[in-house]
């Protein structure tokens, strides 16, 4: 009987072990695996005011955004990611020409790529450059040009908040449509913005 008690007892902690080790291993395992996140973006600040050049400028205004990204985790402290994002500009005022004021279209749509890096618990900083094209149907710079982020924030939790200036990496030389078939050039083109960005991921995976 003691023989029976003591294997009953063997196998009795043998399995609790390998159970224990299972649920460990699956853990780990799921751990492991969730290397990317799915997440939402929303931004807003301000644009501006571009130099004017022969009497012809863009004055400042408030820019607006949204989008989504997919974040890959190479470590514990470090993230790089790819999105897609929309850029919508408020001017505070209209160009006066003739025959009557005008409101140049200076949306966007950009292509995010950035990578993340935490600094001390909770603070992060992160760069980004950004493929970007004007998408309204005047398009002033038919070609795709090339932005930079540079921004640093806190997050709370899941939510993440940040500060960010963004600019072109040279000025471009581009031209808007104030009356039909007739266009006004601007030189030194930099789109240069200051916002404020939140961030939530959806989905690790």
């Amino acid at each position: 009987m003691k023989n029976k008690k003591s294997v009953f007892s063997f196998n009795a902690k043998t399995w609790l072990l390998c159970l224990f080790m299972f649920i460990n291993i699956n853990q780990w395992k799921a751990a492991a695996q969730q290397k990317f996140e799915l997440g939402i973006q929303a931004n807003s600040g301000s644009y501006m005011e571009e130099d004017f050049v022969h009497g012809f400028g863009i004055y400042n205004g408030i820019i607006v955004g949204v989008g989504t990204q997919v974040k890959y985790l190479i470590n514990s402290k470090t993230k790089v990611g790819l999105g897609i994002d929309f850029n919508f500009i408020k001017l505070s005022d209209k160009l006066y020409r003739y025959p009557e004021p005008m409101m140049p279209n200076l949306n966007t749509l950009e292509i995010p790529i950035n990578i993340e890096r935490n600094i001390i618990k909770g603070w992060f900083l992160s760069a980004a450059i950004l493929p970007s094209l004007h998408i309204s149907p005047d398009k002033p710079f038919d070609e795709v040009f090339l932005r930079y982020n540079l921004g640093t924030g806190y997050r709370f939790n899941r939510l993440s908040i940040s500060v960010n200036y963004a600019s072109n990496f040279k000025s471009n030389d581009i031209t808007i449509e104030t009356v039909p078939q007739s266009f006004g050039a601007i030189s030194e083109y930099k789109r240069q913005t200051f916002f404020v960005k939140l961030e939530y991921p959806l989905w690790k995976f």
